[in-house]
């Protein structure tokens, strides 16, 4: 991590979250309420109603957790991040079912 951390636990572990999930976290210059931005990595036109994914992250938010909350939320709705995860999950559900699948041909056998 070669950003400063955020003073407030609940909002930097937001910020390993989105970075985790390959978003840019670009400190401020110290001037301001905002302490910084979030970058969408995807730059897709789909994203927030047809405008690039780019967030404030606040410095003293009223309340840290709900701020967090809400930096997470902004990660987990992006477009792109969405269909990433559904995919991931149709191939894990696939695969679920081909073990299951399987497995039943297998106890068949074995009663034959």
């Amino acid at each position: 991590m070669n950003r400063r951390t955020h003073s407030k636990k609940e909002v930097e572990s937001a910020l390993g979250y989105a970075e985790e999930n390959g978003w840019r976290v670009v400190p401020g210059t110290g001037c301001g309420h905002a302490w910084g931005r979030m970058y969408c990595p995807y730059n897709d036109t789909d994203c927030r109603c047809g405008e690039f994914c780019i967030t404030s992250i606040w410095c003293t938010p009223r309340n840290a957790v709900s701020h967090a909350r809400t930096l997470r939320r902004i990660v987990e709705n992006c477009a792109p991040h969405r269909h990433k995860v559904i995919s991931l999950r149709v191939i894990a559900e696939a695969k679920r079912r081909a073990r299951a699948q399987q497995q039943h041909g297998q106890q068949e056998e074995q009663q034959e």
